[in-house]
């Protein structure tokens, strides 16, 4: 139900970087260890002349950051278009078909869950060093995502909402407290 591909490992020369409008290039560094993009980072841009088309991100494509410390994964929005993503990450791209069955943001939440992050650091190669590991795109093409309704789906979303803001309002009470 979904394509996986290698983010672009291009070397991109200094002439084409920071093009206005260009195509943003996101790194892992973009992302917190909660899988949030951080938009207050600054963030290269290349022209298209540049860029591999097939690699060129779509809304609701997921990122599953393939090496590092830990695994994150996050879900392209509109705001983050025109954009390629870094090597440091997988692209999960849901199939035209499966979009009458599956969310994106279901698949992320999926892909986010504690189960399924300490499973792929499970399959994970570790670096000598210890500091760093990698995981094989076949740990994800392997891995079998459930197909609940669209009803179901949702519910799980708004859950997922709800502890969000639940986290957030106990972190602003502890700076208050503090």
């Amino acid at each position: 139900i979904t394509s996986i591909m290698s983010g672009s490992n291009k070397p991109i020369p200094k002439d084409h970087e920071n093009v206005e409008g260009g195509y943003k290039y996101i790194t892992r560094k973009h992302y917190s260890n909660t899988s949030e993009f951080d938009e207050t980072l600054p963030i290269r841009t290349f022209g298209l002349s540049y860029i591999i088309r097939n690699q060129v991100l779509d809304v609701g494509d997921i990122l599953f950051a393939s090496k590092g410390a830990n695994f994150i994964a996050g879900i392209i929005t509109k705001d983050m278009l025109p954009a390629i993503a870094s090597a440091d990450f997988f692209v999960i791209r849901l199939k035209k078909f499966a979009e009458d069955f599956i969310k994106p943001e279901y698949l992320l939440w999926f892909l986010q869950n504690e189960i399924i992050m300490n499973y792929a650091e499970g399959q994970a190669h570790h670096h000598p060093c210890g500091k760093s590991m990698h995981i094989k795109k076949s740990v994800l093409t392997e891995m079998e995502i459930p197909i609940i309704s669209f009803e179901e789906q949702n519910k799980i979303l708004h859950i997922q909402t709800l502890q969000k803001k639940i986290a957030s309002l106990q972190n602003q009470l502890n700076e208050e407290v503090n």
